[in-house]
């Protein structure tokens, strides 16, 4: 079909080409591309068009006239609704495929580069250790507790999640019997006002964590939940209260108080630690298990006595790096990660991992020029999504650094930095794991090396 002009709400039947980067197809028709959520590549489907723009077309999946092979039918009766999962429609294989090309297409087309890619995926159900829920007063005056429906403030309210690790049934149901039954208001956007806004759960090994997140600083209203919870969670659960009164897209707000139960110490990947609400872990702990392997694995291959975490956070990986070598360095701006990694390092014992606190741009600048053991060894680099601060790179170019491993969950910063890392750095490895199965998200490991070694 040649290039025409295409309007909204017009009814396009055609072959979905290829995937888009969020996991949805791509038909065409001539040269413009019409993205479609939840189509799959090889099916053919009736799309309306929703949007039209300049080089390009919105469409809605309107009936799908010859369906893929690797379609499934979802397990969630909120898939479509809630904005959590993007893939459920597709079988596991082929969201691991999908991911293997994201990623190989990306690069390609930021950084210039033809890469090959290993994938390593786990279970796609009842992995996650953590979430956060909306708590807001729907239009009939009642208490929805679920997630945002896909590109609004929309709440789907919701009794389960199937990617979340332990069932949150009763955690849910617990919640508004107590909000009901105390007259504890939910959030209401429109006018900034209610009680609780948000419900966090974090769940690592024995440890169950709650976290209310309301407007005000009332805090007797909310110490009797904690009943609720020991009879759900035993004597594992600690309960938190977070008062955030900024009319903010931000859940949390500075200081956590504990209402009931108590912060255990569990064991983590082989080490003791305590879990504070705020503190960053990666949300799956069986493919989390297996990126931590991957790099233990390859920093031992090197044959080095140092290495050094930035964006440590509270250094969990810099610890596990400690049991084989002489010195790890790590760099965190986070104070409060800060305070917990050096806590850490006293339940464990730790005495050769060095904690330095401050944004790691500036950090590792003071020492580009100077003689730092720093700069004799591996680096680990595990930024957020926006990737690395150039002032980074260029201390990474500038310094004798030999190797370098890059832990992305953003596939485009990702390749964006690679490529201004390539000149003088080889890819030896490009390993995506499935931390985040059933999305359209994955965690992406590349081990540099440097050309002149």
């Amino acid at each position: 079909m040649s290039d025409k002009k295409l309007n909204k709400n017009q009814i396009i039947e055609s072959e979905v080409v290829d995937f888009c980067m969020d996991g949805g197809g791509i038909i065409k028709v001539g040269t413009v591309p019409i993205f479609v959520p939840q189509a799959i590549v090889g099916e053919k489907v009736k799309v309306k068009i929703l949007a039209v723009k300049k080089s390009l077309c919105y469409g809605k999946l309107e009936k799908i006239l010859t369906p893929s092979p690797n379609r499934i039918k979802p397990k969630c009766v909120y898939f479509s609704k809630c904005g959590g999962c993007d893939l459920q429609h597709i079988n596991y294989e082929t969201q691991l495929k999908f991911k293997e090309n994201l990623i190989k297409n990306t690069f390609k087309k930021i950084a210039g580069l033809e890469v090959s890619v290993n994938v390593v995926g786990g279970n796609p159900y009842h992995y996650r250790n953590k979430l956060s829920l909306p708590v807001r007063q729907g239009k009939d005056g009642k208490t929805e507790i679920g997630f945002f429906r896909k590109n609004s403030h929309d709440v789907i309210d919701v009794s389960e999640c199937l990617i979340q690790k332990h069932s949150i049934k009763e955690l849910i149901a617990s919640c508004k019997k107590y909000m009901s039954d105390n007259d504890i208001k939910a959030y209401c956007e429109k006018t900034h006002s209610g009680d609780i806004r948000h419900i966090s759960l974090r769940q690592l090994g024995s440890q169950t964590i709650v976290t209310l997140v309301g407007l005000n600083k009332n805090l007797n209203r909310f110490k009797d939940f904690a009943q609720s919870l020991k009879t759900l969670y035993g004597d594992g659960f600690a309960l938190y209260y977070n008062c955030n009164p900024v009319k903010t897209n931000v859940i949390y707000g500075e200081e956590f108080v504990l209402l009931g139960g108590n912060l255990n110490e569990i064991d983590y990947m082989g080490l003791k630690i305590k879990v504070h609400p705020a503190s960053f872990f990666q949300v799956n702990d069986e493919i989390t298990q297996k990126l931590y392997s991957h790099i233990i694995e390859h920093i031992k291959s090197l044959n080095i006595s140092s290495a050094v975490e930035a964006y440590s956070g509270q250094g969990i990986l810099a610890s596990k790096l400690s049991e084989f070598l002489d010195k790890v360095y790590a760099i965190e701006i986070n104070e409060s990660s800060i305070a917990d990694g050096e806590n850490n390092k006293i339940r464990n014992k730790i005495t050769n991992l060095e904690f330095i606190q401050g944004d790691c741009a500036d950090k590792l600048k003071r020492y580009e020029k100077g003689d730092c053991p720093l700069f004799r060894t591996a680096m680990i680099l595990d930024p957020p999504r926006s990737g690395l601060d150039d002032r980074v790179i260029d201390t990474i170019l500038n310094s004798n650094i030999q190797d370098v491993v890059y832990v992305s969950c953003s596939p485009q910063t990702l390749a964006r930095d690679i490529k201004k890392l390539s000149n003088q750095y080889n890819i030896k490895n490009i390993t995506v794991f499935d931390m985040f199965a059933n999305t359209k998200n994955c965690e992406t490991v590349v081990f540099l090396s440097h050309k002149k070694k």
